[in-house]
């Protein structure tokens, strides 16, 4: 997968970029990225994760719970990359994340994405998560008209809108897939607080890991993830033929058009986001 031009300016505004991978698919991601940024990009293979648990005493062929390995990997990088005082905030991307081709002109994304994401990550704002790719589980079958209440996103600025995290499981938005995100420093102690709670309440328990957190609908854990979202989304996990999992690319661009509160911002970033 050749990266582009802007995907790479959106990588350069980061400290570190990291790749979570498991195994053989760790395979050359390196070399895809041009040698000014390699010294930025972390390969983490999760199968050494894997290895960690163990020591805990986990009996992973007993509770191979398939988002309590996720979120314990998710944490672990993390751990890694901020253990290093340079590294401010990083960008995270899973082995099989792909950017959605050809680029969304119309949506207010080519040329665009690069500068919002940069301008927003070294503004003012208090941001803890950015994510670059979601998948909105929010609308029901193809009905893409509907926003429901709890999905309302606030723009924050161009391109970006601010999800508010809710406990109350009726009340939460079911966003979706950890596939590419950015974290900032600030946002460290949250995830190591993910982490504990997953350790101490283990992986048979079905409503752990980063999405649910993400969408602030888990019910073990006390805490939510304050996350911000690019609008719309220029990543999704790669859609293997065959495979039964379906492109999210579509809900992406109705959450832009139709859950995001766009009250303050210019009628021409509007125009962009909602156009049909």
């Amino acid at each position: 997968m050749l990266l582009s031009a802007t995907f790479l300016a959106i990588a350069a505004s980061f400290d570190a970029i990291a790749i979570l991978c498991y195994k053989e698919k760790c395979n050359g991601h390196l070399k895809r990225w041009p040698e000014l940024l390699r010294p930025r990009v972390h390969v983490f293979d999760a199968a050494l994760m894997d290895k960690k648990l163990l020591k805990y005493g986990f009996n992973l062929k007993r509770n191979r719970v398939h988002a309590f390995l996720v979120t314990m990997s998710h944490v672990h990088v993390a751990n890694q990359l901020f253990a290093n005082e340079s590294v401010n905030m990083f960008l995270m991307l899973e082995e099989d994340y792909e950017l959605i081709e050809p680029p969304l002109r119309r949506y207010g994304v080519e040329g665009e994405s690069a500068s919002n994401i940069g301008q927003f990550v070294t503004s003012g704002i208090q941001w803890n998560f950015l994510k670059l790719g979601y998948n909105p589980k929010i609308f029901a079958g193809n009905d893409y008209k509907h926003c429901q209440a709890a999905c309302k996103c606030k723009a924050v600025s161009n391109g970006v809108c601010y999800l508010q995290p809710r406990l109350v499981a009726n009340e939460s938005c079911w966003v979706t897939s950890s596939v590419g995100y950015a974290s900032h420093r600030r946002a460290w102690p949250l995830l190591r607080e993910l982490g504990n709670c997953t350790m101490e309440i283990g992986a048979k328990n079905h409503d752990l890991g980063i999405d649910a957190w993400f969408s602030g609908t888990s019910r073990q854990c006390s805490n939510a993830l304050p996350v911000h979202h690019l609008v719309p989304g220029i990543l999704h996990q790669r859609v293997i033929p065959g495979s039964g999992k379906p492109d999210h690319t579509p809900a992406m661009k109705a959450f832009a058009s139709k859950c995001v509160d766009f009250t303050g911002m210019k009628k021409s970033d509007i125009a962009l986001i909602q156009e049909d």
